[in-house]
């Protein structure tokens, strides 16, 4: 399974990164048909940080969670 993560309005750490990656690795427990995952990290907000996971299914479409 592939793994994308990039940010918007800022720059994300290594650190973090592999932080997120770490965490979207668990969704391959509940659904193991999944081909590739996209996390996008907004950054807009000091206060609140939007992340928006994108996950790409093998034989359908894509699944979009913010």
């Amino acid at each position: 399974m592939q793994i994308v993560v990039s940010s918007r309005h800022g720059h994300l750490s290594t650190p973090n990164q592999d932080l997120v990656r770490e965490k979207v690795e668990g969704v391959r427990k509940h659904f193991d048909r999944i081909t590739a995952l996209q996390v996008t990290v907004d950054l807009a907000s000091k206060d609140e940080v939007e992340v928006e996971l994108r996950a790409s299914l093998e034989h359908s479409g894509e699944l979009i969670a913010t």
